[in-house]
């Protein structure tokens, strides 16, 4: 990309910072790492039980969704394993 382009997408991203931060007079926002709605949330008892698997026996995010699947009877996917972790 040559140099004109570079410094023109600077002052782009630039002003659009500035005209959000005049229009909201805050600055960037950190997003909150928990889901808006607390019904996507995963429940209690099973983020207990995979910090535990995790603590306990240091099983791997793809043990530990099998794990509970096997001996429990619950079906937890990798990623929301992720999510926990």
């Amino acid at each position: 990309m040559p140099l004109n382009q570079k410094m023109y997408l600077k002052h782009v991203v630039t002003s659009a910072f500035l005209e959000i931060l005049s229009i909201t007079g805050k600055g960037l926002i950190n997003s909150k790492p928990c889901p808006q709605n607390p019904k996507l949330r995963t429940p209690a008892h099973i983020e207990e039980k995979i910090v535990h698997l995790r603590r306990k026996y240091h099983l791997g995010q793809q043990r530990i969704s099998c794990y509970p699947e096997r001996y429990h009877d619950m079906k937890i996917s990798s990623s929301d394993v992720y999510s926990v972790l």
